[in-house]
């Protein structure tokens, strides 16, 4: 079955095999063909001590394509970051500036009625607090028009995550109105999560002035 390979390396391969070796390692040491060496060692017996020996072989192999896997994703991660980097090297964070990142953020995450107050919504507390700059940048806002409902599930402290958002918008905890508690078993915990939060400022004006940029936009991208 096997004319080109001596009895001597048989031997020698299906010691291996019975030491621990893997297939990847004996067909490396003998110069073979992986597939060769599957066929070879197939009826070879494994004591419990061969068997922890591969069974950990395979754990560290996992863990470094694993890891392998992670790398890559930083790598590609850290040259997003470096593009986005060089397209906003740029960029001047004027009044012009904050409208439009305002502005496209409330199409995206703002209420679309044009009655009723300006409401945006986001679990996000770096998209919160961008919308939120950016807004207090592109308009004379009166501060005391702002509201904010927090929506936390059963696990949350309601407290501190006053405290939390209040820091993220900048606006102070009696200006927080009553929570609305989500309805959920509570065995689903999101780890990092800290609820959702809609801030309302009580301004029609300045809600439909956001929304009328999205036409206007596109008309000037000749869209």
């Amino acid at each position: 079955m096997y004319p080109m390979i001596s009895n001597r390396i048989k031997l020698q391969a299906t010691q291996s095999r019975q030491e621990g070796l893997s297939i990847r390692e004996i067909a490396k040491k003998f110069s073979m063909a992986q597939s060769t060496v599957s066929l070879l060692v197939r009826k070879v017996h494994l004591n419990s001590k061969a068997k922890n020996i591969l069974i950990e072989k395979a754990n560290q192999g996992r863990m470094k394509a694993t890891q392998a896997i992670i790398k890559k994703r930083e790598n590609r991660q850290k040259e997003a970051n470096l593009v986005a980097q060089g397209l906003l090297s740029g960029v001047i964070f004027n009044r012009e500036f904050a409208f439009l990142v305002a502005s496209i953020s409330y199409e995206c995450e703002g209420g679309k009625s044009n009655f009723g107050v300006l409401e945006f919504t986001n679990s996000d507390p770096v998209l919160v607090g961008i919308f939120l700059s950016a807004l207090r940048k592109s308009f004379d806002l009166d501060e005391s028009k702002f509201r904010v409902v927090m929506h936390l599930h059963s696990y949350h402290n309601e407290s501190k995550e006053k405290l939390f958002w209040s820091k993220v918008t900048s606006i102070p905890g009696s200006k927080f109105t009553k929570t609305f508690n989500k309805k959920e078993s509570g065995l689903n915990i999101k780890e990092g999560y800290r609820g959702c939060v809609q801030v309302k400022y009580f301004d029609v004006s300045i809600k439909r002035t956001l929304l009328a940029t999205k036409l206007l936009l596109a008309s000037k991208m000749g869209l």
